[in-house]
């Protein structure tokens, strides 16, 4: 009798531990929006919480250090001037052509952030170090990376925030899209190399290109398994498009109709890709 207390003593202290955990967490999951429907034709638009590039969006740039690579000051500013901000003017002037204006507001975190650990530079077989935003958030002084974003939010008086963290060594850029269910999770960010695997150091600019669009619906063309007859398309239609690969001169990429439909640009499906075979 004795021991069946301590054990149910144990049982319940632990479940009123899981019980305060699952509390806090569920306190700072956004309801999702809604008026965000979802749109079989471009499945990833309007969706998460990086879901519109016109307007209360804010890009929070976070140069982190792990056990292999740390940023100094003009490493950083090489970025943010020569690597981030040619790489908004590039999705700027894209925008542009289907007559829309994109919000370009950044901010860098001034906060020194580490990864404990390595941040790895390839990811392929895994899909990316998801644990990213929550080391973030620890090392930044917050509880939960939810609890972050929804601060900064207030601090930035935005409804977007739009993550990028930037590693100083090669590596392949990605980007983490949870799944949208009836909760938000704000956790979509982007991790950017500063120098992609293969390439010359000015690959980074089409690299964070790229991977931004994603975040707003943006889909890969280069994935011939998922839609080969899509793939074989898009070569025809849009060859330079910059969904199609990274490339060390983002000025001879662009940003063709559908990816400019997949992100907001455009209202309606283009006439070329009306087509059975584009869905294959």
């Amino acid at each position: 009798m004795k021991y069946f207390k301590k054990i149910l003593i144990i049982i319940l202290v632990f479940l009123f531990v899981l019980f305060v955990i699952g509390f806090i967490g569920f306190k700072h999951l956004q309801k999702a929006d809604p008026n965000k429907t979802f749109d079989e034709t471009r499945k990833e638009y309007n969706m998460g919480s990086c879901y519109n590039m016109q307007e209360d969006l804010c890009y929070y740039v976070i140069f982190i250090d792990d056990s292999e690579s740390i940023w100094n000051e003009e490493e950083k500013d090489i970025f943010i001037n020569k690597k981030f901000l040619p790489t908004m003017d590039f999705l700027s002037r894209q925008a542009s052509i289907y007559d829309t204006e994109i919000s370009t507001d950044y901010k860098v975190c001034e906060k020194p952030v580490t990864y404990n650990g390595v941040m790895e530079s390839e990811t392929r077989e895994n899909g990316g170090q998801y644990d990213i935003l929550t080391q973030v958030a620890k090392s930044m002084g917050y509880k939960s990376h939810w609890e972050m974003t929804i601060k900064l939010k207030k601090e930035l008086n935005v409804k977007q925030i739009a993550y990028l963290i930037a590693v100083n060594k090669e590596g392949r850029s990605y980007k983490h899209v949870p799944p949208y269910g009836p909760f938000e999770r704000p956790s979509e960010f982007c991790v950017f190399f500063s120098q992609s695997i293969g390439y010359t150091d000015t690959s980074c600019y089409s690299s964070i290109g790229h991977e931004i669009l994603h975040l707003f619906g943006a889909e890969d063309y280069y994935n011939s398994s998922l839609y080969p007859e899509r793939n074989k398309l898009a070569t025809e239609l849009y060859p330079d498009d910059i969904m199609f690969a990274t490339s060390d001169d983002i000025n001879k990429k662009n940003i063709g109709a559908y990816t400019a439909y997949s992100v907001g640009w455009l209202d309606e499906l283009p006439e070329e890709c009306n087509t059975e075979n584009w869905w294959k």
